[in-house]
């Protein structure tokens, strides 16, 4: 005759294997993360919201959590996201450029990213035009913001010397620029 102490042990012993065999189904189902960081060479050309198989730049975890980290969820969600007028994605020595502006004020407010391997950098360029209706001849104030990884505030340049704002003709100028924003904060 079987005890009932007996029985009691089986099943917590059917309740353990049970439990462990559960767990790594479970373990084993769940699809690896993929890294999702954007491979260059399959962007060039392509824009920021028609990338690869369709994709969105700005909708792979990745890069959203970089640019969140890096300027924040408030300007990523009003400026990266909202100024969506695009050039197509520029690579070039495995650096990627992606420039936008903000739909009907081209001239006044860019936004720029450069992604080199694994560091992404941010560049905010606005013009701070008169909103009254009285005709002020310009030119007005700018600024040109750098958003780099390792340093808290972003970098500023007042009235930048040049007329290109965020918008860059190529990936060399755009790191040549990103590099005067690297020295000026050191």
């Amino acid at each position: 005759m079987i005890s009932w102490q007996f029985l009691l042990r089986l099943a917590r012993f059917n309740r353990v294997v049970l439990s462990a065999l559960f767990f790594m189904t479970a373990a084993a189902a769940l699809p690896a993360r993929a890294d999702d960081w954007p491979d260059p060479a399959r962007w060039d050309g392509s824009y920021p919201f028609d990338g690869p198989n369709g994709a969105d730049i700005y909708k792979l975890a990745s890069i959203h959590a970089a640019l969140s980290r890096l300027v924040g969820e408030q300007l990523y969600r009003q400026v990266i996201l909202q100024w969506v007028v695009y050039s197509p994605i520029q690579v070039d020595d495995g650096v990627m450029l992606i420039e936008g502006c903000k739909p009907h004020a081209c001239d006044t407010d860019q936004a720029t990213i450069l992604l080199r391997g694994r560091q992404i950098s941010v560049c905010i360029y606005h013009v701070s035009v008169p909103t009254s209706s009285v005709f002020v001849p310009g030119p007005w104030p700018s600024e040109r913001l750098w958003y780099l990884e390792g340093v808290d505030l972003p970098v500023i340049e007042r009235d930048p010397y040049d007329d290109e704002g965020c918008s860059f003709p190529t990936v060399g100028e755009a790191r040549e620029k990103l590099y005067n924003a690297q020295t000026m904060a050191q």
